[in-house]
């Protein structure tokens, strides 16, 4: 199937389009994904030999990293432009980080961190003012991730406050009505709870992290996927100043901007393929309701 001429292909600062993008300086990016995108990655497989029988024992296996071929065609209006088009082109992800590549198709923009893979890119001058390229990406995180992130929120759950009053005259007793005509002599005097749920929804076909960030006040607060029974919980109080964050991905748990996973029981959970999945965020008493639980998250597929 030939890729859509709408679709574009931007890293590090440049631009290339199926159908060229044309920068400020009027050079033409032209490029396509021609390996890497649109097909999912190897997997690693965990194996060992039977010696007694056939076949082998099996274990979980795992995505390989995500590599990317960039091809196309560079055309400039003149050879001083098409000289300094090149030199950023050369220069592209040679700083050893990661960079997002963003790719823009008809049905959605979708993106992953990568880096320049070993191999040097191939460029090949066609004429004073176009020349072809291949430029070979690496996605250590083989995923493809939504440009959107997604973001809930809720308070600490809390039970309402429930009771009955008794309005009739003093000295009486709820046996028996003897209050003032026209007026109720039970009234419902509750005020409604908090349930401390949210819900969180991965509309792609991967598994995707969570970020989560608790602010107080909060004593022991604790995270539970309702689903699966995983609890996240930090073992200690945070106070109105306080700020936890916990990436399920990484493993990387800050307080205040601080590494702290030792204050932390858990069991790490991610939004499994296509799932939804409610999350109950609780404390220990005294309970505050401006203590606060957001989780943010982007869609995955692979």
């Amino acid at each position: 199937m030939p890729t859509p001429l709408d679709t574009t292909f931007a890293v590090g600062g440049v631009t290339f389009g199926v159908f060229p993008f044309v920068d400020g300086n009027g050079v033409e990016w032209q490029g396509d994904a021609v390996d890497g995108w649109y097909e999912s990655p190897g997997r690693k497989l965990s194996q060992a030999s039977r010696p007694a029988d056939d076949g082998v024992y099996d274990g979980q296996s795992y995505s390989e990293a995500r590599v990317i071929t960039l091809e196309g065609a560079v055309l400039a209006p003149t050879r001083a432009l098409s000289d300094a088009a090149n030199d950023t082109f050369n220069a592209l992800l040679t700083s050893g980080a990661k960079e997002v590549l963003t790719v823009v198709e008809p049905s959605w923009t979708r993106q992953c961190a990568v880096q320049r893979a070993a191999g040097k890119p191939e460029v090949q001058r066609v004429n004073e003012l176009h020349w072809i390229y291949q430029l070979q990406l690496v996605a250590p995180d083989p995923r493809k991730y939504s440009s959107t992130v997604r973001s809930v929120s809720t308070g600490l759950a809390k039970p309402a406050a429930g009771g009955v009053q008794w309005n009739g005259p003093t000295g009486t007793t709820g046996v028996q009505w003897n209050g003032p005509a026209g007026t109720a002599g039970v009234l419902w005097q509750s005020v409604s709870g908090t349930s401390g749920v949210m819900t969180m929804t991965n509309a792609w076909a991967a598994k995707t992290p969570i970020v989560f960030t608790v602010t107080g006040p909060a004593v022991n607060p604790k995270i539970t996927n309702l689903l699966t029974q995983e609890v996240i919980q930090w073992q200690g109080t945070l106070t109105a100043a306080d700020t936890l964050v916990i990436d399920t991905g990484t493993g990387r748990v800050t307080l205040n901007g601080v590494k702290r996973k030792t204050m932390l029981r858990f069991d790490f959970f991610s939004l499994g393929p296509l799932q939804t999945v409610n999350i109950l965020f609780q404390a220990d008493a005294p309970t505050s309701p401006a203590a606060l639980l957001t989780g943010q998250w982007r869609d995955a597929a692979i």
